[in-house]
């Protein structure tokens, strides 16, 4: 998955049909897959921590 710029998105959009999903539940009741672990496990948000877990070990100091 890659990051967008707000504006990049709505470029590549343009001319789509476009679709406002709210927070707080709004998004899961449009369509399921937009439950919290599932937009979780799409963010590979766990391995980026695994990644800066792995780069900041050798540079800190445990006392």
């Amino acid at each position: 998955m890659t990051d967008l710029t707000f504006e990049k998105a709505i470029q590549e959009c343009c001319g789509k049909e476009k679709h406002l999903l709210l927070g707080n539940g709004f998004s899961i009741n449009f369509d399921p897959s937009f439950n919290y672990p599932n937009l979780l496990s799409r963010s590979n948000l766990h391995v980026k921590i695994k990644d800066m877990e792995h780069l900041l070990a050798g540079r800190l100091k445990f006392v």
